[in-house]
């Protein structure tokens, strides 16, 4: 993961650094696992990495947008956003790739996914590579390693409520729940000091007394949030 050496760039090592901080100061809180294999350092941009993150955008930083009159935003390939040669910051992070990992969280896109009455390719694959890598009572020991894993996360998001920002985590087929995009929690002006002792607060829409807002600050996110995982469970079961 790479931010483009520009005028942002102390932003984001500040950014950064703080988040592999806060990240740290979760695991060893609540044992909450993450994906930072170490905090951000700054480093040159080799030509032929250069190109590669060129050619393969998945971010675009600021200034990389231009307005076209006659064609409205359009991605523009000049000045390039990762120019050569150039001191980048860069985050060293864990891969976790699909069929061996899959992202759930709050929003529509993410929840999706976790349609087990209709699922995708998507799904079906990780629940395959689950099954493969956990036969009979193992399987019932990565159930719980999952379990375990999200009363951990909820533990944290209640402790930091900022985690509730656009909330998702990585399950891995090992039954491990992995933090992902904690940077969410120094967003939108939320740049105070993130630790142990200091929640940041949301406006959450209000929903049963029954049915807490765990982890989505609506509602009815909730409930489909945690039909996704007592399906999940049923189906890693069978």
């Amino acid at each position: 993961m790479t931010r483009p050496s520009s005028w942002s760039q102390t932003w984001a090592f500040a950014q950064w650094n703080r988040t592999y901080a806060f990240a740290q100061e979760l695991q060893e809180r609540f044992k909450v696992k993450h994906t930072l294999l170490g905090p951000p350092h700054i480093t040159n941009l080799p030509e032929e990495q250069a190109a590669r993150l060129n050619a393969n955008m998945s971010y675009s930083p600021a200034g990389f947008m231009r307005y076209k009159y006659d064609h409205g935003w359009k991605r523009v390939s000049y000045p390039p956003p990762y120019p050569s040669g150039k001191d980048v910051t860069v985050q060293p992070v864990r891969a976790c790739p699909w069929p061996a990992c899959i992202i759930v969280g709050c929003d529509v896109e993410k929840l999706s996914r976790f349609n087990f009455d209709k699922p995708d390719a998507r799904l079906e694959g990780f629940l395959r590579h689950a099954r493969k890598r956990r036969m009979g009572a193992k399987q019932n020991k990565t159930i719980q390693e999952f379990k375990r894993g999200i009363v951990s996360v909820a533990a944290s998001v209640k402790a930091h409520p900022c985690l509730k920002e656009d909330f998702q985590v990585y399950l891995r087929t090992d039954g491990s729940v992995l933090n992902v995009d904690l940077d969410r929690c120094f967003d939108h002006n939320r740049s105070v000091p993130i630790s142990l002792g200091n929640s940041v607060e949301l406006t959450l829409q209000p929903g049963p007394a029954s049915e807490p807002q765990t982890f989505c600050r609506r509602g009815s996110d909730q409930r489909k949030l945690d039909k996704a995982l007592a399906q999940l469970y049923a189906h890693l079961s069978r």
